[in-house]
């Protein structure tokens, strides 16, 4: 899949054009309020949806122009301070044989991954305390083990 697949960075309409039914009001609320970031780019119509979850989360149009091969990835929005981790997927869809347009939707993976990141902080300070405990039992004096503790 290529890059070039994604939407222009110009000139795009947001919001894209569902049929007026009562069944796409009410499939156009479940994606709006769904649990997860969603992003659709319709080319035929050159227009843009994010619901929600992605406008929070900060998704912007480059969001759509990303190149994943068919593959879920992990990618990060925000700055340093507000940055969340979402594993995202994207699909290309067909009309008629031609590409169409591009849909993707991100799980929020933040708790998870900060908790990977303080997991991983725990055993570097389990794996340091050891190599301690391990120096100061082959410790033969005082002061050995008063320049380790210290």
């Amino acid at each position: 899949m290529a890059a070039s697949r994604g939407p222009p960075s110009s000139s795009i309409k947001h919001g894209l054009k569902f049929p007026s039914s009562p069944s796409w009001h009410t499939l156009v609320r479940i994606l709006e309020n769904s649990p997860v970031a969603l992003c659709f780019y319709d080319s035929n119509f050159d227009s843009v949806f994010f619901n929600k979850r992605a406008k929070e989360a900060g998704f912007d149009i480059s969001a759509l122009s990303v190149s994943s091969e068919g593959k879920p990835f992990i990618e990060s929005v925000g700055s340093e301070e507000t940055k969340r981790y979402f594993r995202s997927f994207i699909v290309d869809f067909q009309r008629d044989g031609s590409h169409s347009g591009r849909a993707k939707y991100s799980v929020d993976i933040t708790d998870s991954e900060r908790a990977k990141f303080e997991l991983k902080k725990s055993r570097n300070k389990i794996k340091k305390l050891h190599e301690i405990a391990l120096k100061l039992s082959k410790a033969d004096s005082e002061e050995r083990v008063y320049d380790l503790i210290v």
